[in-house]
């Protein structure tokens, strides 16, 4: 009976024993627990001011070297896309996640996504290409798909769009990928571009004449950079002499200096009576009846 009884303490002293590896177990769990989540914490602190610090001394490094606006704005953006990157990485094995899955599940998020936005991947795409090519850039003054009635100026190169800034300074946004497939006349390639006015005169009018004014309001006008400028015959239409007359201007100033040329060149033709002709047609109509009663007399 005695050591029926020892056995049963034994057995009740090893149940307490078990009871206390299992709650310091338990204890000691939530402890590592929370050293992991509070180390997480303070690695996401501390990695969002290095990410700022570290995208700061990137954004210097690209200025210094005289990159354009919008290849700033994508190497900013892969920059900190990486960046952040690294930091969820760290996060995620201070936690016990093993990378490994989390990688897989990014892979599978990144293709789900990709499938459901292949046009906005072209447009990424083609922003690429526009900010690495340079066919144009902020500040640029365009005429987009040979339209001469939008005059445009680049505003801002964004990841999946290009954002315009019209005559009337409204903001116009177009797609990536079209302002790549479009045809792009840049007026500002080479710091200045050269207006074009044409003129049609009669051909009754002093053609010479018409040359000595254009040229005169060409000197004259404030927006034209030098005298450097050409008048010459362009066309024989129709109806009419085409007098053309080119000068260097400021990209910013091609409109202006197109209105006023043509308005002041009007007033002035008005003055000598130089006549600008518009479109007309000459209607020659012959009388039937008097070509009969005619023609039955040369036959009697």
């Amino acid at each position: 009976m005695d050591e029926y009884t020892k056995i049963q303490e034994m057995a009740e002293e090893i149940k307490k024993l078990r009871e206390e590896i299992a709650t310091e177990t338990v204890q000691f769990q939530w402890f590592d627990l929370f050293k992991r989540v509070a180390a997480a914490i303070l690695i996401f602190i501390i990695g969002m001011y290095i990410i700022r610090f570290l995208r700061k001394l990137f954004h210097n490094f690209l200025i210094k070297k005289n990159s354009s606006h919008g290849f700033r704005h994508f190497a900013d953006v892969a920059f900190k896309i990486g960046l952040y990157i690294i930091l969820l990485t760290a996060i995620a094995s201070v936690l016990g996640i093993e990378t490994a899955s989390i990688a897989a599940l990014v892979a599978s998020i990144g293709l789900t996504i990709g499938l459901a936005l292949q046009g906005s991947l072209s447009d990424l795409a083609s922003g690429i290409l526009l900010v690495t090519l340079h066919q144009i850039r902020r500040g640029n003054y365009v005429y987009l798909a040979g339209n001469k009635d939008q005059f445009l100026e680049v505003d801002e190169i964004r990841l999946f769009y290009t954002s315009f800034l019209t005559v009337t300074k409204s903001r116009l946004y177009i797609p990536n990928s079209k302002v790549l497939n479009e045809k792009i006349e840049n007026l500002s390639v080479i710091g200045k571009t050269k207006v074009e006015v044409d003129i049609g005169i009669s051909y009754d009018s002093d053609m010479k004449q018409a040359k000595r004014i254009m040229e005169r309001v060409f000197a004259e006008n404030e927006y034209i950079l030098s005298e450097e400028n050409e008048v010459f015959i362009k066309n024989l239409e129709d109806s009419s002499v085409t007098i053309t007359g080119r000068a260097w201007v400021m990209p910013q100033d091609y409109l202006k200096a197109k209105f006023s040329i043509t308005e002041r060149i009007k007033e002035i033709y008005d003055e000598e009576g130089i006549v600008i002709p518009y479109p007309q047609m000459d209607v020659y109509l012959q009388n039937t009846e008097s070509k009969r009663q005619s023609k039955g007399a040369e036959e009697l």
